[in-house]
């Protein structure tokens, strides 16, 4: 029995555990990060040698300064909290057969400070977006805007309206394609 096989038999068997195929991948996902990655020394290196004191951004906070950092991306200061460590590289790693094991765990823990970049949470989000989607990232930042936009139904209104739309589309994906082709069209002027 190969080792997807057993995967199936073992999701069949414990279905309170784990529902679906994918659900236990994420499992196995979630385990390899806080494990290997979020103890990573060289991340944790990679984190201790590029933080500095920064304003605190906490109006009531107690401290003038607190650990941050700069984001490598926008060149924005973040408390700590605000800082994640992203793998320089094209694709993000998938984990989504056994297969992936070894080169999701090589991905994880095979690098040096070089491999390695520290970004604010929201370029980070936009990164992992351009990568699963093949795209780049000010394309994967003018959808992530479309996406918030889109979640609020009165926003999308709003955004639609103020952009002068004159005819509406009935369907969201409709407004939400125009959304997207109209603030392209004014990022490019």
């Amino acid at each position: 029995m190969n080792k997807n096989d057993k995967i199936r038999q073992i999701v069949e068997r414990y279905p309170d555990f784990w529902k679906t195929e994918s659900a236990f991948m994420s499992y196995l996902r979630s385990g390899i990060r806080s494990g290997l990655w979020n103890k990573n020394k060289v991340k944790l290196l990679k984190i201790k040698n590029n933080r500095v004191q920064i304003p605190n951004p906490n109006p009531k906070g107690n401290k003038s300064t607190v650990w941050g950092g700069e984001c490598e991306v926008c060149r924005k200061l973040f408390p700590t909290k605000d800082l994640q460590v992203d793998h320089l590289r094209e694709n993000s790693s998938s984990l989504k057969c056994f297969d992936d094991v070894s080169q999701f765990i090589s991905d994880m823990v095979l690098i040096t400070e070089d491999d390695l970049r520290v970004v604010c949470k929201p370029c980070h989000y936009i990164i992992s977006y351009s990568q699963k989607m093949n795209i780049s990232f000010e394309e994967a930042k003018l959808r992530k805007k479309v996406i918030n936009i889109c979640k609020d139904k009165k926003l999308l209104v709003d955004t639609l309206v103020s952009l002068q739309v004159e005819s509406i589309p009935k369907t969201k994906k409709g407004q939400e394609d125009l959304l997207y082709k109209l603030l392209l069209e004014s990022k490019n002027e």
